[in-house]
């Protein structure tokens, strides 16, 4: 081939430098260029185009510069290489996990914690929800507000929201009108009783002039006109229907200092087929000793004066006679009836009346 390089082998070597410094054969050459024919020896590669947009060409270089070997290789890189440019979708695989998505698609869905779809939370009901370590709500719910009442700090309640109240004071719930319990019965009174709230719970229309009243009652108004108090009715009692002894008809006990007293009984017997009974006083005069008094009754003809009732008296009244005593200051005094019982029915009346 006239335009080939040589193949200097085939050509008489001259170890002969020329003046452009090459080898002879090779001056020869360039002077007469069919003076010899070249043929490069084949290095074994296979012709043809290397590198591509998926491939990179790998070859090997000899030291006259020939390929000795060639090759494709397919890209294969580290992802921090990609410094410039977007992959595109076709490029993208399919994520799974929390999120996920179909190979060759960038549309993701994000994996499904929670059941509970929809609003929480309102002007009656808290929403309360539950967080993952990776900050999903994995559950949610409404709970009904219930708090303390302390919890409330400012603003007023509507009427509509008001319990109804019971007790002492009572309203209709949702308003606000209340209403007191009656306690006692509305009129005008001269004497009152009221409750531990300040209610009027009873009234009366008249005075108990001994037991209402205090200071000087004059004569012209039933009272003594002087300003001790006395005589003073202390203690009275009556008993009725009895068919034994009564151990305490009437019972006073005298104050911080010594007194004067008046005392009568008196007894209506209506059954007497078998008995013998007294009535007693049992005091403490003013030397300290104790005292039984014995009590005397006359009956209607005034004409016997007797202290026992049998069956031989009968039956009927007998009227107690007035005895004056002075008793030892916080003693009691105490009329009383003793004796024999058998069959007898009686009603008795015993009063004691302090005059100093």
């Amino acid at each position: 081939m006239a335009n080939s390089l040589p193949n200097f082998p085939q050509v008489p070597f001259v170890d002969q430098r020329g003046p452009l410094g090459i080898s002879e054969a090779w001056y020869q050459w360039l002077l007469n260029p069919s003076f010899a024919t070249l043929n490069m020896t084949p290095t074994g590669v296979v012709a043809g185009t290397y590198g591509n947009a998926s491939n990179i060409s790998s070859f090997i270089v000899n030291s006259s510069g020939l390929l000795t070997f060639a090759n494709n290789v397919p890209i294969s890189i580290n992802a921090n290489q990609i410094t410039s440019g977007t992959l595109s979708a076709a490029r993208f695989p399919a994520l799974s996990g929390d999120v996920s998505n179909s190979a060759g698609s960038l549309t993701t869905t994000l994996a499904t914690v929670n059941a509970s779809i929809g609003s929480f939370g309102s002007a009656s009901q808290v929403s309360t929800f539950t967080v993952n370590g990776k900050g999903l709500i994995t559950a949610a719910s409404n709970v009904a507000i219930a708090i303390d009442a302390s919890q409330i700090t400012s603003g007023t309640l509507a009427a509509t929201q008001f319990p109804a109240l019971t007790g002492d004071i009572t309203t209709t719930a949702g308003a606000l009108a209340t209403t007191l319990k009656n306690t006692g019965t509305a009129g005008t009174y001269v004497k009152t009783t009221f409750d531990a709230q300040g209610r009027e719970t009873s009234g009366s229309t008249q005075l108990n002039l001994t037991t209402d009243v205090t200071g000087i009652l004059p004569v012209a108004n039933g009272g003594t006109g002087n300003n001790n108090g006395l005589p003073a009715i202390r203690a009275s009692g009556r008993s009725v229907a009895q068919n034994g002894a009564n151990a305490s008809v009437s019972t006073f006990t005298v104050g911080g200092s010594d007194g004067s007293f008046e005392l009568s009984a008196n007894v209506n017997v209506t059954v007497a087929t078998l008995c013998s009974f007294t009535v007693t006083t049992t005091y403490t005069d003013e030397t300290n000793a104790v005292r039984v008094l014995t009590m005397g009754f006359t009956q209607l003809t005034g004409a016997t004066l007797l202290s026992t009732i049998t069956q031989v008296t009968g039956t009927g009244p007998y009227e107690g006679i007035l005895y004056h005593l002075r008793c030892k200051a916080g003693t009691a005094i105490t009329i009383a009836t003793t004796g024999t019982f058998t069959t007898v029915t009686y009603n008795v009346e015993g009063v004691i009346k302090q005059t100093a």
